[in-house]
């Protein structure tokens, strides 16, 4: 799973400790990247956390589109 973060390079730097803190706690393998300019907008940043979550195969919940 990848989840990205957005917002100014404050909010970025907070939430990306965050984060690093809560997830080392964790046994799954996580990684989490550098700050990133936003395109088009150089007042925002993004990050990237990616997780390996173990999922239950078959559970019936998958994303289908229609």
């Amino acid at each position: 799973m990848q989840i990205r973060l957005m917002g100014s390079k404050q909010e970025c730097e907070i939430l990306k400790s965050y984060f690093e803190e809560a997830l080392k706690k964790q046994n799954g393998g996580y990684s989490i990247s550098d700050l990133y300019p936003n395109r088009g907008n150089t007042n925002m940043c993004r990050v990237y956390i990616n997780l390996n979550i173990a999922v239950n195969q078959g559970s019936g919940k998958e994303c289908n589109r229609q």
